[in-house]
């Protein structure tokens, strides 16, 4: 539910903000942090919507743990590792919201301030890392549990 609230202020953010946007935003960047890419403020509605949508995957994904692939799934240890897969859904699609938020408050301060952010990078390098870091958290708490039994 406070990934939905992050959502929420984030649009809220961007309406805010609307009338202090220039006519063209920047909407990709490169590695330096300069925009390469410009577009309309309203593709800044793209990001949110897009959010709301693997949120709404992601949850109902949730309801079905069974249908997973797991590695070394046996009756002793079912009960584990579905709630550890459980668990992995909903802590990356709350930090996929966070995630696509912050990358849309890096576009609306980018374009405010003239086109270029040097926050862009990091949250680039903290969005990627901190996928593979959830991803390999679970991974290996998953084989850990498989092997005991």
């Amino acid at each position: 539910m406070g990934s939905l609230l992050v959502l929420a202020f984030t649009v809220v953010y961007v309406i805010v903000m609307w009338k202090a946007l220039p006519d063209t935003i920047p909407i990709h960047f490169n590695l330096q942090g300069e925009s390469d890419g410009w577009g309309s403020p309203g593709t800044l509605f793209i990001l949110p919507l897009i959010t709301a949508g693997l949120w709404l995957g992601m949850t109902v994904l949730e309801k079905y743990p069974h249908t997973f692939n797991y590695l070394h799934l046996t009756r002793e240890n079912m009960r584990f590792q579905y709630e550890n897969m459980l668990m992995q859904v909903n802590v990356m699609k709350n930090f996929i919201v966070v995630f696509f938020c912050c990358l849309t408050w890096v576009i609306v301060k980018s374009a405010a301030d003239g086109g270029l952010n040097r926050g862009f990078l990091p949250v680039m390098i903290g969005g990627i890392g901190g996928t593979f870091g959830i991803i390999g958290f679970f991974l290996v708490r998953s084989l850990r549990k498989g092997e005991k039994t």
